[in-house]
Order: structure tokens, then sequence, then C-alpha cells
């Protein structure tokens, strides 16, 4: 069995491209509610506070998904990394399960 990747895109103005490892390209727009909400996230001081990466220098074993959140707030990039293994901050969690929810 072979791992795979899918990438979900959200615009500022709530345009959502999603690719997966076919590079097949789905795209959408998210409700006002749902991108307010991310928005608020995003731009939280906790989301702000994040660490780069949750996941142990180890690594973690076998057959889990692990997640990198990029968001532009601002001038600043914040990119985090986690993984199902791992305990995950809850502003993390929230927006990978808003991203999640977004592709087919």
């Amino acid at each position: 069995f072979a791992g795979f990747t899918t990438t979900v895109t959200v615009q500022s103005d709530g345009v959502v491209t999603v690719v997966d490892d076919a590079d097949a390209a789905r795209e959408s727009v998210l409700p006002e509610a749902e991108l307010a909400t991310l928005h608020n996230m995003v731009a939280s001081p906790e989301f702000a506070a994040l660490l780069e990466t949750y996941v142990p220098p180890e690594g973690v074993c076998c057959d889990f998904f692990f997640y990198e959140v990029t968001a532009e707030v601002g001038d600043r990039t914040i990119k985090s990394t986690t993984a199902d293994t791992v305990e995950t901050p809850a502003i993390l969690q929230q927006v990978i399960d808003l991203l999640s929810g977004l592709m087919p």
C-alpha cells in the first residue's frame, strides 16, 4: 500500500483548490461563514504560537496521516506539522478538520 498526498489551498477570497496525487484539481468556493471561521482561527494568538512541528525527531511509525498546515497571516507565514499519532494543539486540529472537510 502506498500513501497519498492531497493539497488543499484556500485563497483569502474563499476559492478552494484541491489537488491529489493524480494532479486532478477541483475548485470550489468556501461559504462565507466557514471562510470567516478559518480566517479567525489562523489569525488567533493560539495559531500564531504553534510550534513548527509536533512530530517527534524519531518520527512515528507506520500507517498514519501527516498534516502540514501553512497560513499566510498579514506579513507572516505560519507553518506547523503534526500526525495522527501525536497530541495536536486544539487550534491546529480545528484547522485540519475544517480543511479535511473540503476534500472529496
